[in-house]
């Protein structure tokens, strides 16, 4: 089965045989960016297993470097690699860690639960998790880096044509005032990652929410939405794992149309404000100014680096970019990424929210109501 894709204008392709596969379960997360047809400048394939190495390659630890060929191993055990052809179109296989069955038996007993009550998911899912984040992200952002895009960590709203943009460090609160704008009649574009190209143009970017238990408290619409769309089964689950785990433990992988509605999800927007979200442990007010386009792209490319790390294994090694032109080496990365989100950034108004260690994400939504007239 071969299914197509679009994020801005890269095409790629999920090319699989078994429905059991983790890409039938990446498929159906983004389902919102799927097309017809297309020739695809990235191919995913999923193997049974993985191809046979080209000669002549140098072996460097668990990476294999040839002409035109890498191949390396992820941490959850999985076999990468990458081929390019004379197009300069990049083919990425995949092939899954073997195990025997008491081995599988034994992750069973030891996880089961865990993925089960804290996450709400599957094995295979779980996989595909790990897929998403650990390979397919961090080709995306070497391949963007290429083409005058990059990824930026932080949530995305739109309304109107017009698109604020909330680039933040994991848990300042960024999904958190996402919604309150949602609640007031804003689309939803981004919740964790977006596509910034150099045109001043965001791009939905198709992972899925994660909405936390802790969510019941901070922003209760979003939350109520959720737990409407679980199944009677998956609900109970929830309701003793709420009193079984701590909040900030649990977690939900959700498509966003299936919290807001495939109406409320917006593909694209041309940017107009950026607010950099920080947290103080010093000041106890909120502070709010104005910066430039080249600090919050510095900050922007630091974070996604951080947020993605698969990418360093990708293009630091000595003679990858040799191997795969289209793959940029670390330092040269870096710096496109900067300069496309200083660019990105350029024709908007850009900010920065330092916020107290206590402020609450409705008192960041007032404020900004009252900084914004019409919000």
């Amino acid at each position: 089965m071969i299914q197509y894709f679009q994020i801005a204008d890269l095409i790629f392709s999920l090319e699989y045989d078994d429905e059991t596969s983790p890409f039938a379960v990446i498929a159906d997360k983004m389902g919102l960016v799927r097309i017809s047809a297309g020739i695809p400048q990235i191919r995913f394939q999923w193997r049974n297993r993985p191809a046979t190495v080209k000669a002549p390659v140098t072996k460097l630890e668990k990476s294999v470097v040839g002409n035109g060929f890498f191949q390396t191993r992820t941490r959850q055990g999985d076999t990468l690699q990458l081929e390019t052809d004379e197009s300069g179109s990049l083919t990425v296989g995949i092939s899954g860690p073997r195990a025997d069955a008491g081995k599988r038996f034994r992750q069973f007993l030891k996880k089961y639960w865990k993925y089960r009550f804290l996450y709400g998911i599957s094995f295979n899912e779980m996989h595909a998790k790990k897929i998403m984040y650990g390979i397919l992200e961090p080709v995306f952002l070497a391949w963007f880096s290429g083409h005058g895009k990059t990824l930026v960590h932080s949530s995305t709203v739109e309304k109107d044509g017009k698109s604020f943009l909330f680039p933040a460090w994991g848990g300042v609160g960024k999904t958190s005032l996402m919604s309150y704008f949602l609640s007031a009649g804003w689309n939803y574009l981004g919740d964790d990652i977006a596509v910034l190209s150099t045109d001043g143009r965001l791009h939905h970017f198709p992972l899925p929410m994660h909405i936390y238990g802790y969510h019941k408290f901070v922003c209760a619409d979003m939350y109520k939405r959720m737990v409407a769309g679980m199944t009677p089964a998956d609900r109970r689950i929830w309701d003793l794992s709420m009193k079984l785990y701590p909040p900030d433990e649990m977690s939900r992988w959700v498509r966003p149309e299936q919290v807001y509605g495939k109406e409320r999800i917006a593909l694209n927007s041309k940017l107009q404000t950026v607010i950099h979200m920080q947290r103080s442990s010093i000041s106890e007010s909120l502070i709010f100014r104005e910066t430039t386009p080249q600090n919050v792209a510095r900050y922007v490319t630091n974070t996604i680096i951080n947020e993605i790390p698969g990418i360093l294994p990708m293009t630091s090694y000595p003679n990858s970019h040799a191997a795969i032109p289209c793959l940029p080496d670390t330092r040269q990365m870096l710096e496109t990424l900067e300069q496309n989100a200083a660019q990105g950034f350029s024709n908007a108004a850009v900010y920065e929210m330092i916020l107290g260690p206590e402020t609450t994400p409705e008192e960041t939504w007032k404020y900004l109501r009252e900084r914004f007239p019409g919000l």
